[in-house]
């Protein structure tokens, strides 16, 4: 897992201002283990003002991420290194309540339970494609 950004602790003054709260960018967490895919992915959400607050790339350190980080959202690669699926992730993050899509060039039907149903974001996918999906689910 690959923290993507740090941020500074709050002062005083930042966190009694509710402001800042409403204001605040969503985290997300990105479970990808292609590099090419990741880094087109993360430039986009960015764009998006998206705070990436880390990265995952095996199968080990994505149930680590969903389990101990903190964000809002994740984009969630079905497939992982080695070709392991993403299925504990997908019960992890519903067991945390946290909203998450799938990223994959395969088909639904492919998918175990826990990924069954969950908003795909059909790979290959542009812009137009990933702000439709965050409209829906993020």
């Amino acid at each position: 897992m690959f923290p993507i950004h740090s941020s500074q602790p709050l002062s005083e003054r930042q966190t009694n201002d509710a402001s800042y709260f409403a204001h605040r960018r969503p985290r997300i967490l990105l479970i990808e283990d292609d590099d090419l895919v990741f880094e087109v992915l993360a430039d986009m959400l960015v764009e998006l003002d998206y705070d990436l607050v880390g990265r995952a790339e095996t199968l080990d350190e994505a149930i680590e991420a969903a389990a101990t980080l903190d964000f809002e959202f994740a984009i969630v690669d079905a497939v992982l290194k080695g070709g392991r699926s993403a299925e504990p992730v997908g019960s992890i993050l519903r067991a945390r309540g946290i909203p998450f899509v799938l990223s994959s060039g395969y088909q639904e039907e492919l998918f175990g339970d826990e990924l069954r149903g969950v908003q795909l974001l059909p790979k290959p996918y542009g812009f137009k494609e990933l702000t439709r999906v965050l409209a829906i689910v993020a």
